[in-house]
């Protein structure tokens, strides 16, 4: 097995954890040429499944954003109505 076989091999253990070095290794491995047709599958299977992660990462921090917005504004109205109580606006 080819050092970058062994490094993709490796890499694709937790990609979740180094999603860097199962990148790099699967760009290192996509340019081997002596790779039999199934490897080349795998291969191709394993870079469908990062390109999925990687979308599914950027889902995550949009609605990360899109919570973080929402929890900011839920703040400002409970901040509004306690300076309406204050104020004596309330009951």
């Amino acid at each position: 097995m080819s050092d970058d076989l062994k490094k993709l091999a490796l890499a694709s253990c937790e990609p979740e954890l180094t999603p860097g070095l199962l990148r790099e290794a699967l760009n290192a491995v996509a340019s081997t040429e002596a790779l039999a047709e199934e490897q080349r599958q795998l291969i191709a299977l394993m870079a469908a499944l990062d390109r999925s992660s990687r979308l599914l990462e950027t889902r995550n921090e949009q609605l990360k954003a899109e919570l973080e917005r929402t929890i900011n504004g839920i703040r400002d109205i409970e901040a509004d109505i306690d300076d309406i109580h204050h104020n004596g606006g309330g009951r």
